[in-house]
């Protein structure tokens, strides 16, 4: 469509769309002087680029429109993206996001206090018991077992508390910290009454239920409100450029009630009604913000224990859980952090054209499978397959002369190669193990395949090693 008003003019429409252009900005950014001058034309490009459409920079009926209609709306502060919905949020519409919210999280809260009071309630009992009784008295004798210590009950409480406290002050950027403190303590003090329960009882534990009272994708979404994006200055754009946009009041409803779906119960993920908890919440930007804040340990942790089962044999054989925990969750939290988001986002792409639905843990193990398939580990396999000729050719010159040193004669390379082979053969796996662990848990992701297999080598190849390979040299005459 051609401009109306020619650049270097004057003009009333000129005047108007730059009214409209500082009222969407909630500043002022250019005089309304009606000059068609090129700051006016700057601003005008930055508002078609933020609305989603080509910049020009033209004044033309079709934008005249759009500036009138988005400076209709509320100046927005923040911006929560989903798949195919653009949250626009002003600081009042957060403030009111946030407070309801907080009311939907305020169930979970009571779930937790109820049972949290119900431990109480056992502990006090049998404790009362314990000591006014003889009768009691000599069934925990009998059973050897002890009444639960009172401070299990205590910090158990004192985290669920804060919990309540955190909720009630709408704190949402420590709801997520806040809830699995509390929930990990209480977990802790009720399994230990109902071990003592049951001990003495003979009839099983006396508490039931599960305590995930909150699903992944209602703390995700969680997070997202704690920390929204913040919004390109004319944002609202998008509105007048009908781009799939939900702003004002309609948002505020929007967003709380996909809160308000994963309060109270066991929940993997959204059932077909809800599927956009997944599709709203693991988006791009969101997946990053999410993997750099607290929630990330939590996806580590779920998709872990299930990258170590699909690992190469050699990490397998050479390291131990607790080392290959150690390793993947340095790599993931700092090189490796960018190419987990990306397939976690080639992930949930590929899930678009799915109509079934599709849950968070369902999802997580679509993530791990493409992890493995991406060969990412391969750099991390090769270094860690070590034999004769690759120790010897990594070895450093001290190294290579300590054990030259341990011959009665200067030794051949296949001579030398014959002694590590057998060396190697001989290690005891606990001490592979250690160095193995030792060596992997401390990298960043971004060392070369030569560096990590030289520090192996290096660490594997210490005094005790040398000490070994003389007495092996000396039993074989070399």
């Amino acid at each position: 469509m051609a401009g109306i008003v020619e650049f270097g003019t004057s003009s009333e429409e000129c005047s108007k769309v730059q009214k409209n252009l500082n009222k969407i900005a909630g500043a002022t950014l250019v005089t309304e002087d009606g000059a068609f001058n090129e700051k006016t034309r700057k601003l005008l490009k930055e508002f078609e680029r933020d609305s989603g459409l080509t910049a020009n920079g033209e004044i033309t009926s079709g934008i005249m429109k759009n500036l009138e209609k988005a400076a209709k709306e509320d100046a927005v502060a923040y911006e929560l993206v989903g798949k195919g919905k653009t949250y626009l949020l002003s600081r009042k519409d957060h403030k009111k996001v946030v407070s309801d919210s907080s009311k939907e999280l305020k169930k979970g809260v009571i779930a937790m206090q109820v049972a949290m009071k119900e431990v109480r309630g056992h502990w006090d009992f049998q404790n009362r018991m314990s000591k006014g009784s003889v009768f009691a008295w000599c069934i925990e004798a009998y059973s050897g077992i002890d009444t639960p210590k009172e401070s299990l009950i205590k910090t158990a409480e004192k985290r669920v508390d804060n919990f309540a406290k955190v909720v009630k002050a709408k704190d949402l950027k420590n709801f997520s910290n806040a809830y699995f403190l509390a929930r990990k303590d209480l977990i802790v003090a009720r399994n230990d009454m109902n071990r003592y329960m049951e001990g003495i009882q003979k009839g099983g534990a006396v508490m039931k239920g599960d305590l995930a009272l909150f699903s992944a994708g209602c703390i995700f979404i969680v997070t997202l409100i704690a920390t929204p994006a913040v919004a390109a200055r004319f944002a609202l754009g998008k509105i007048a450029a009908g781009v799939s946009v939900s702003a004002g009041t309609a948002a505020i409803t929007a967003i709380a009630t996909e809160v308000s779906k994963g309060v109270v119960g066991v929940s993997q993920g959204p059932t077909d009604a809800a599927k956009n908890i997944v599709f709203d919440t693991f988006i791009g930007a969101s997946i990053g913000l999410l993997l750099k804040g607290s929630y990330g340990k939590a996806v580590y942790k779920a998709i872990i224990p299930q990258l170590i089962k699909k690992l190469p044999a050699v990490f397998v054989k050479r390291m131990s859980t607790n080392g290959l925990t150690r390793f993947l969750t340095s790599y993931f939290s700092n090189n490796g952090a960018d190419i987990l988001q990306s397939i976690m986002e080639d992930t949930l792409k590929s899930l678009k054209s799915t109509s079934k639905p599709v849950t968070i843990k369902s999802y997580l193990e679509m993530v791990v499978k493409n992890i493995i398939t991406a060969g990412i580990f391969n750099k991390f396999t090769k270094s860690a397959e070590l034999n004769a000729k690759s120790v010897v050719a990594a070895m450093s010159s001290k190294s290579k002369d300590a054990l030259k040193k341990v011959f009665s004669k200067p030794p051949s390379t296949k001579e030398m190669e014959g002694i590590v082979a057998e060396l190697l053969a001989s290690t005891p796996k606990n001490v592979t193990s250690s160095v193995y662990d030792q060596v992997y848990g401390n990298l960043k992701g971004n060392e070369s395949e030569k560096k990590i297999r030289k520090d192996l080598v290096e660490k594997l190849f210490d005094k005790k090693m040398i000490a070994r390979a003389k007495t092996l040299a000396a039993k074989k005459g070399l």
